[in-house]
């Protein structure tokens, strides 16, 4: 990896920290914990320019800096649902478009990703704190429910 590159990639992690520490708010109706940030940005323009991984990269130093920076109010454990659901948001969308670098292939990344998204955010923000906090929303769901499953 060349010094530039480095350079873009560090700055790239650094902007998509200050939008999650400046930008991010709580989602109406939602639990508190929940909140948006349009700090994914920075870590997709990544993907989209170096590739899959260096997003994933990008993505990870965001969520490690905002963790030791001491605004996550959910933890360890909201830090890990958000780099797992994020790193799969950000995969998934480098992945397609790293095959596919047409106009077409962005269309397409972006109906693909959905469904990255949708298995990430339920393993990172749904089952992951689920099963260390023990309750998933008060809703009385428990980890051990997988047990009597007939797999």
């Amino acid at each position: 990896m060349s010094v530039k590159k480095m350079v873009q990639v560090g700055f790239l992690a650094a902007v998509g920290f200050l939008l999650m520490f400046t930008l991010e708010f709580p989602l109406p109706l939602l639990p508190p914990f929940l909140k948006y940030d349009p700090s994914e940005v920075p870590a997709l323009i990544a993907a989209f320019a170096y590739g899959p991984w260096v997003g994933v990269l990008v993505e990870l130093v965001k969520n490690v800096l905002f963790f030791v920076s001491g605004k996550a109010t959910s933890g360890i454990i909201g830090f890990l649902g958000a780099s797992i659901a994020g790193c799969t948001y950000v995969l998934v969308a480098g992945s397609v478009y790293e095959h596919w670098r047409t106009k077409k292939g962005a269309a397409s990344q972006f109906n693909r990703r959905r469904f990255g998204i949708g298995g990430g955010n339920v393993s990172g923000k749904l089952f992951y704190p689920a099963a260390f906090m023990g309750d998933s929303y008060g809703t009385g769901w428990r980890p051990n429910h997988f047990r009597s499953c007939a797999f």
